[in-house]
């Protein structure tokens, strides 16, 4: 049975617990939720320090999400992921689902792998406690608590421990639900800006079209309606690619994408875009090169997806290029390699890692006249590698041209 000051102690904690979880219900960011609990932390726990681990199922890792007061080669070791198994107190905790703890580390043989020992060293602790951190029944991780002491747990503690983390763990998922749908709202809003600015100029075409078919002499004269009807048929033409593009997207995102693999010629494929592109090059009075192999270059891909991911490419070459573009191919290796080169716009170092994110537009091109959807590297991607292909680029930043590479393996 709990002795009453002990009983007293628990109560005011709750208390306490209940105060900071009220708080968590104001909106507010990760960053100023975990500073609001780990300011309990001595509190409530007398611990410290504690660590936020998130947990990978699929790959039995983990890694280190948020720390207080922890040493430095805990936080450096642990903040890629790591197997769980370094750390008992989350291992058994992530496996049990209840609250785990090792009062005396000298007396725990859990905690004789060197490396562990070493970081828990760093810090001084005797003592740990952990908590699996759960929202509803979505397992985000655990929770680890350092002590610098031996401790004795009592039951009481550790329920305050386990209410400690459900709470935790809730405002986390609320955030993490919030930052979805922030996000969700802002792509919808970027897609619905896209789809006017690219509708806006065609339906402004087609208008002023239709309107002087309203014309007889001009439907008289064949050359005028033959004009307008060769516009008409081309305003037809980008909106059906432009519609064709967004159901592309959402088959690739519904997993829908089948390609139908065939052995063709890669000097054929890139050949006929180079071809298909020449308005849209003279349009844009860009010098475009080609150098294909020698002899053919057999490769097994869905022709119309390989086609439309190269179609992509060249086409961000001669839209962002300032006087030229050069595609060539080459074999290295097992496979044939087709670089795109412009010495255009370039891709700012800080944002490469984001070119093939779907509605992603470099911020050195979100203001060009030719607006992008945003779309077609993302596009281009998943039909090279769904097609067994591999996708990638090189730029020295701004100003500096980009050159991105296609490689298929080649076959016999």
């Amino acid at each position: 049975m709990m002795h009453n000051t002990e009983s007293d102690s628990l109560a005011e904690k709750l208390i306490s617990l209940s105060e900071v979880t009220s708080l968590t219900s104001v909106g507010m960011s990760e960053k100023q939720l975990m500073a609001l609990f780990a300011s309990k932390l001595h509190e409530l726990f007398s611990a410290s320090a504690f660590a936020l681990w998130t947990f990978d199922k699929d790959k039995r890792s983990i890694k280190l999400r948020y720390g207080h007061d922890l040493s430095e080669p805990l936080t450096s070791c642990c903040l890629a992921p790591v197997p769980v198994e370094q750390f008992p107190e989350v291992k058994l905790a992530i496996d049990s689902g209840a609250v785990w703890t090792t009062e005396d580390l000298n007396d725990a043989p859990l905690y004789d792998d060197q490396i562990t020992r070493k970081l828990l060293t760093s810090m001084n602790v005797s003592a740990v406690m952990g908590v699996p951190l759960r929202a509803l029944t979505n397992l985000i991780g655990a929770l680890s608590f350092y002590y610098k002491t031996k401790q004795h747990f009592s039951p009481g503690e550790k329920a305050l421990a386990l209410a400690y983390a459900n709470a935790l763990a809730l405002s986390l998922n609320n955030i993490d639900s919030y930052d979805r749908l922030a996000a969700l709202e802002k792509t919808k809003g970027e897609v619905i800006h896209i789809v006017a600015h690219q509708f806006r100029t065609p339906i402004a075409i087609l208008r002023g079209n239709v309107e002087l078919l309203k014309d007889k002499k001009v439907v008289n004269d064949p050359e005028t309606y033959g004009q307008i009807v060769s516009e008409l048929e081309k305003v037809g033409d980008k909106l059906r690619t432009f519609v064709e593009t967004f159901l592309n997207v959402k088959a690739i995102d519904e997993g829908n994408l089948q390609p139908k693999p065939k052995t063709v010629d890669a000097n054929t494929l890139i050949q006929q875009v180079v071809r298909d592109m020449e308005t849209y090059r003279q349009n844009h009075n860009i010098a475009l090169t080609l150098t294909t192999l020698p002899d053919p270059a057999m490769i097994s891909v869905d022709p119309m997806l390989v086609a439309e991911a190269f179609t992509n490419v060249v086409n961000n070459a001669i839209k962002y290029a300032k006087t030229k573009a050069h595609i060539e191919m080459k074999r290295e290796g097992n496979e044939v390699v087709i670089s795109v080169a412009d010495d255009g716009v370039g891709i700012p170092q800080n944002e490469q890692q984001l070119i093939f994110h779907k509605m992603y537009r470099a911020t050195n091109v979100a203001r060009h006249p030719e607006a992008s959807s945003g779309l077609g590297l993302y596009i281009a991607q998943r039909y090279i590698n769904t097609s067994g292909g591999r996708v990638w680029f090189t730029s020295q930043g701004e100003g500096k041209g980009t050159t991105f590479y296609i490689a298929f393996p080649q076959q016999q």
